[in-house]
């Protein structure tokens, strides 16, 4: 039984399962009083120096970005007053921008945006406190109210977190009912060595979980931004870097690493895939090339199902081989799995696959199975 992963399902296990220290790649954006202007840069995660991407449109206020996992396109609003408001979506690879007419519910300047996967939109908060959500083709619907000025947006697992801007008290990190605005608890955060002045912006990480944030501090001129990861059970906030002087940085997302969603397929030819995981044996996964993906450059030594590696037997072979299983004529990759590695302890249901190619690109695949006794 062979199975290939939705975008969606792709996003959270690489979430919670795929981590990597090279992966995710953290974008910023300038706002309209930001030297330069609206103007979308990679971030470094290991001091926030700047590598300028491209220019975009600047509708007068409201300059903030949010990546879709579900279709790979970042999404950036600008405008102000409410009359005003632009939605674009920018292909990274290729970096055309496409304008998405709005619909629906009135939203003010753009604060804070970030995708929510369960309902396939994005959640917005504004100028005018509106807690909105927007499709990916831009139909708005009101949702409630945020009874507060939220900038930075963005969930950690199935929490969403947002932080308080410019009102009293500034140093305050909210968690908040996805489907209102309502606000649920609320954490000081604490920065050792400045004093907190407002929220910009949040974005967590794909590859660690970790939340990140743009800050003011009162310390430094009020243009300039210092990124931080924050603990949201403490509150406590870890300085990475401070962003150039006066260049206003509105917004951060971060974009996954780019993964190559494979076929797979558990004992083929066998559409139960029958899992015993008390054996100590090994089972056959075959993982499918097609006209887009060569199996054979994975490399077998990265793969992983669910914890379970490939075997070695002898003198370090490793029990991969090539082989066309499927009969279209391109070689697959299948390999045996040492069983009794498997982390998995459902009855029925889907094992996941990683690994990597021989050049370091990341593929991910799962497959239904069904776990059968131990009958020895």
């Amino acid at each position: 039984m062979k199975r290939i992963l939705s975008a969606f399902t792709l996003f959270v296990f690489l979430l919670y399962c795929c981590k990597s220290s090279e992966g995710a790649v953290l974008y910023g954006l300038t706002g309209r009083g930001g030297t330069p202007k609206a103007t979308l840069h990679v971030v470094s995660q290991s001091d926030a120096s700047l590598t300028p991407v491209m220019q975009l449109n600047d509708n007068g206020g409201g300059q903030v970005i949010a990546y879709n996992p579900d279709d790979g396109h970042m999404y950036h609003w600008t405008g102000y007053p409410s009359s005003n408001t632009l939605l674009e979506k920018i292909n990274l690879e290729t970096l055309a921008v496409t304008n998405i007419p709005l619909s629906g519910f009135e939203t003010n300047e753009i604060y804070s945006a970030t995708y929510d996967p369960t309902i396939g939109a994005f959640l917005t908060t504004d100028l005018s406190v509106n807690f909105a959500s927007v499709t990916p083709d831009g139909v708005r619907t009101y949702l409630g109210s945020t009874d507060h000025w939220v900038r930075g947006l963005a969930f950690v697992g199935e929490t969403l977190y947002g932080g308080r801007n410019t009102l009293i008290p500034v140093d305050s990190l909210f968690t908040i009912d996805p489907s209102n605005g309502d606000l649920l608890s609320t954490t000081s955060v604490t920065l050792e060595g400045y004093t907190l002045s407002s929220f910009i912006s949040q974005a967590t990480n794909p590859d660690t979980g970790e939340l990140w944030a743009l800050l003011i501090v009162e310390e430094l001129p009020r243009k300039t931004r210092v990124l931080v990861t924050i603990e949201p059970a403490t509150g406590v906030a870890t300085l990475v870097g401070i962003m150039p002087e006066d260049s206003g940085f509105s917004s951060i997302a971060f974009v996954p690493d780019p993964v190559i969603p494979v076929e797979i397929d558990v004992k083929p030819g066998d559409e139960l895939n029958p899992l015993n995981t008390g054996s100590n044996g090994v089972i056959p996964v075959a993982i499918f090339s097609s006209e887009d993906f060569d199996a054979s450059t994975i490399d077998p030594i990265s793969i992983s199902l669910e914890g379970a590696e490939v075997a070695v037997r002898g003198k370090g072979k490793l029990l991969a081989h090539e082989e066309d299983v499927n009969g279209d004529g391109l070689l697959d990759l299948v390999c045996q799995v040492e069983t009794e590695s498997l982390a998995f302890d459902l009855e029925v249901g889907e094992v996941c696959l990683t690994g990597k190619t021989t050049d370091g690109q990341k593929i991910a695949g799962c497959d239904l199975v069904v776990v059968v006794p131990d009958l020895e």
